[in-house]
């Protein structure tokens, strides 16, 4: 795990736990298990008191102290482009069923009736590649995924 990321994932339950008094917040999955990779996710478990629950629905702007947050509603074309990503995570770990499912509900969320053939760093640009011409907004982000496969 990088340096950025060990501090970014040690700084998020501190920020959390010092948003709402009597909370408490830790890390869980592989990141607490000591066996994250380099595509693993920084996943927390937070325990507000029940009070305070409904004030912590949008944790963005807690976060946001720690690290810039992007907000707000995604299109079809950009959460297609994150099962693009989610699969370049897959094929790396050598889990190519998980790899295929997430290409083929990337293809179906955009109404495209392809899907995965096995061949992943093709398939996976071609996502991408549907994705940005469905939202040219995207053609940089598309452009690394297809890079990283």
């Amino acid at each position: 795990m990088t340096l950025f990321r060990s501090t970014l994932a040690n700084r998020v339950p501190a920020a959390l736990e010092a948003a709402v008094a009597g909370s408490r917040a830790s890390l869980r999955g592989s990141l607490a298990r000591g066996t994250a990779d380099a595509y693993s996710d920084i996943d927390v478990e937070w325990l507000v008191p029940a009070a305070a629950f409904p004030d912590c629905l949008d944790v963005a702007p807690l976060l946001s102290a720690v690290q810039p947050v992007a907000e707000g509603e995604w299109s079809r074309p950009a959460s297609a482009l994150a099962n693009a990503l989610g699969a370049v995570k897959a094929v790396a770990r050598g889990r190519s069923d998980d790899a295929r499912g997430l290409l083929d509900r990337g293809f179906e969320r955009i109404g495209s009736a392809e899907r995965a053939t096995g061949e992943w760093a093709a398939d996976i640009a071609r996502l991408a590649s549907a994705c940005s011409r469905a939202e040219p907004e995207l053609a940089g982000y598309a452009a690394e995924i297809a890079a990283l496969a």
